[in-house]
């Protein structure tokens, strides 16, 4: 696979309406259940955190990709215009 077609998968797995609305559906299912937490239940409320961290990271980490994929292929075809 190329670094362009990457890029296009992971950029059109987060635009996908139905993963942006698991995404979303988790996220607030998660929020809800730190909400029902009290005080002192340190260790429920970083369970639900941590999950929450999770699906952050794994955001950020396939933008970090597509962003490094890009990044890459520009560096490739800017060392092929100039070995010209």
């Amino acid at each position: 696979m190329t670094a362009d077609e990457k890029v296009a998968r992971i950029e059109a797995f987060l635009k996908d309406e139905a993963i942006l609305e698991i995404f979303e559906g988790v996220e607030r299912e998660y929020y809800a259940a730190w909400r029902a937490t009290r005080h002192d239940q340190v260790g429920e409320r970083e369970m639900v955190y941590a999950r929450l961290s999770v699906l952050e990271k794994v955001r950020r980490d396939m933008k970090r990709v597509a962003e490094g994929q890009k990044v890459e292929a520009f560096k490739a075809q800017k060392r092929s215009f100039f070995s010209r």
